[in-house]
């Protein structure tokens, strides 16, 4: 299962030129869950797993995933349009499978499954946004809303723990030196290989140790 997301997903349309913003809402692109490419900036491995015979989609245009294989329609679908990162989604399925995250010569910062854990965290400062996406349904374009933690400016305040490097990074060096997961070489490319529910259970402890646990309410954490 590769973590495919949607190169053309919008994070921040506000912080554009008007004139940029004007002409992404007069046309904006439009997810379609079997051509919508995946992020280039993730390297050619999602982008070929997901046009890979058999390959199914989530759909969900910025946490999609393109897994294949016998259980490749389970750990796709469902994938809702809120908490795309938490209980019911197909990196909590991951973990209840017994998966496991290799980072194929990518650096520790880029390790999706830490987005999960930020989801299933209750802590006191989570942060949410909420985004508007065109998705391609039924032969058109319809707009739907979808709100989800943060994951382009920080889940929760980083920026307050004064953190040396990018917090996902910070995370995951963080339980390898705990003896979570294992380093080594595949090739030339250093590498990085975790057991998906040792990190995950490692690191919502950690936020809830750094940010304080959040009080009981109704709703989510």
């Amino acid at each position: 299962m590769a973590y495919a997301s949607w190169e053309e997903h919008v994070y921040r349309p506000t912080k554009w030129p008007r004139e940029h913003r004007d002409a992404h809402l007069t046309e904006p692109p439009v997810f379609a869950i079997l051509t919508s490419e995946a992020v280039r900036d993730h390297g050619r491995i999602p982008g070929r797993i997901r046009t890979w015979p058999g390959a199914e989609r989530s759909w969900h245009p910025e946490a999609s995933v393109a897994p294949v294989g016998a259980r490749a329609k389970w750990l796709a679908d469902p994938h809702l349009k809120e908490d795309a990162y938490g209980a019911e989604s197909p990196f909590a399925r991951l973990v209840e499978a017994g998966g496991h995250v290799l980072l194929l010569g990518a650096p520790l910062e880029t390790m999706t499954l830490l987005h999960h854990a930020e989801a299933m965290t209750r802590a006191r400062g989570k942060r949410h946004v909420t985004a508007r996406v065109h998705v391609a349904e039924r032969g058109r374009a319809v707009g739907r809303q979808f709100t989800d933690i943060d994951t382009a400016d920080g889940a929760f305040p980083y920026a307050a723990l004064g953190l040396d490097d990018d917090p996902l990074a910070v995370m995951a060096r963080a339980a390898l030196a705990a003896g979570v997961g294992v380093r080594g070489r595949v090739g030339q490319a250093e590498s990085h290989l975790f057991p998906a529910r040792e990190p995950t259970a490692f690191v919502v402890s950690w936020l809830v140790e750094q940010f304080a646990p959040a009080r009981r309410t109704n709703g989510a954490g």
